[in-house]
């Protein structure tokens, strides 16, 4: 059964890739975006389906649901959106597929379905420059959560080629993220001039402010941490990940409480005194800022009740 097989799909994205690369290599921007788009997400329902084939069939459909388990072969079988897949690919790794590379998938699917479903034509005017590198960083994960390589994908010279367009788009984003830091230290610096102790004054200040909500909203949690820039005390912007069960204890009633650890993907960060913003993990992986925090917490243990349902 082709339509939920990860082998078909893997083929089908390596067929739609090649088209890309071609337009590319023949100055056809708009088709390129288009046929990569489209690859990409052949590409990530191919991993998907290759941890099994009901996570890419459409759940408001049963003959697709009862198709991807291979007990039925209904005429018609649907799979899921694109966002649904990229919103899978994050809850299967948050870390790896993370909110900077689902955002990127999201934007490409977007314009996707501007350019075939409506009067636009979004990929016409798109900067190719800004949008290539993300494109491939996104492919190059995707391909590891299914196991495969950007040489398995698009071939030895090609993989090198976007190895390189991608090493020099990273190396291009820490001598940004490195200039903006500097800036927002020196500014930090310049408005106190001489007076050093009123510098001391601001950074004591700002170690007793709890994070402002404005902030607070903006993340699944925040991290206290100090800022690369100024050195106050700033926040990590944390998008949830996996929670483990790390012990059970119990109370004085003889309650079992789990202990449980929630990990937190490190996603954005802001500075208030000096204004310092950092926008996604790729930003704050070129600072020293840790790549993710934990937070620790008890629940009552819940036994799973056994019943003749």
């Amino acid at each position: 059964m082709t339509t939920f097989s990860a082998d078909a799909l893997w083929n089908k994205s390596r067929v739609f890739i090649e088209r890309a690369i071609q337009a590319r290599d023949n100055d056809d921007i708009a088709e390129f975006h288009l046929w990569a788009s489209i690859s990409i997400e052949l590409l990530g329902k191919s991993a998907l389906a290759a941890i099994h084939p009901t996570l890419i069939a459409d759940p408001t459909q049963e003959n697709s649901m009862l198709a991807a388990c291979g007990v039925l072969e209904p005429p018609v079988k649907r799979t899921i959106q694109a966002n649904t897949v990229y919103k899978r690919l994050h809850a299967l790794d948050p870390r790896l597929f993370s909110p900077t590379i689902k955002d990127t998938c999201d934007k490409m699917a977007d314009l996707r379905n501007a350019e075939l479903h409506s009067g636009e034509s979004p990929f016409q005017d798109l900067n190719h420059g800004s949008l290539s590198p993300k494109l491939w960083m996104a492919s190059e994960v995707i391909l590891t959560l299914r196991n495969k390589t950007l040489e398995d994908w698009v071939g030895d010279d090609e993989a090198a080629r976007i190895r390189t367009v991608i090493a020099d788009a990273s190396q291009l984003l820490r001598q940004v993220v490195a200039s903006r830091v500097a800036r927002r230290a020196s500014e930090f610096i310049s408005r106190f001039g001489i007076h050093e102790e009123e510098r001391l004054e601001v950074l004591r200040r700002a170690a007793a402010r709890p994070a402002p909500r404005s902030i607070i909203a903006l993340a699944d949690e925040v991290e206290e941490v100090e800022c690369p820039a100024c050195g106050a005390k700033a926040w990590l912007l944390g998008s949830k990940g996996d929670t483990e069960v790390v012990g059970t204890e119990y109370d004085d009633d003889h309650w079992p409480w789990d202990h449980l650890e929630t990990t937190y993907y490190v996603d954005g960060f802001r500075c208030i005194e000096c204004g310092l913003r950092l926008e996604d993990s790729d930003e704050t992986s070129c600072t020293e800022l840790p790549e993710e925090f934990v937070r620790e917490s008890e629940e009552l243990h819940e036994e799973e009740e056994y019943g003749n349902d």
